[in-house]
């Protein structure tokens, strides 16, 4: 079975079953803020080594308050993606091209 292809959505379901199952902490390290909004409770944005922003993922997507915060999600493919956690949200940023 392959499960760490590019696009498979699997090893990113079993992290997060596996971490709410057994009440587990983990530290999420990527680059694809889709993913990390899948799986993350909060999101700390570095740069240069540096925390530029933290808080929970919604208030992230929703509100971002650094640049490069802001930066990052105007790169995120799919313009119309919104994460899990915000899709009640009715007031979404739509962040310009």
């Amino acid at each position: 079975m392959e499960s760490g292809r590019r696009g498979d959505a699997r090893p990113t379901r079993h992290s997060a079953d596996i971490r709410d199952r057994l009440q587990l902490t983990m530290l999420f390290i990527t680059h694809d803020l889709r993913v990390a909004a899948q799986v993350c409770d909060e999101i700390a944005v570095m740069r240069y080594g540096e925390i530029v922003e933290r808080g929970a993922t919604m208030d992230v997507f929703t509100d971002p308050q650094h640049p490069y915060t802001r930066e990052l999600l105007a790169a995120v493919p799919g313009r119309n993606w919104i994460p899990p956690d915000c899709r009640d949200v009715t007031d979404f940023p739509i962040l310009p091209d």
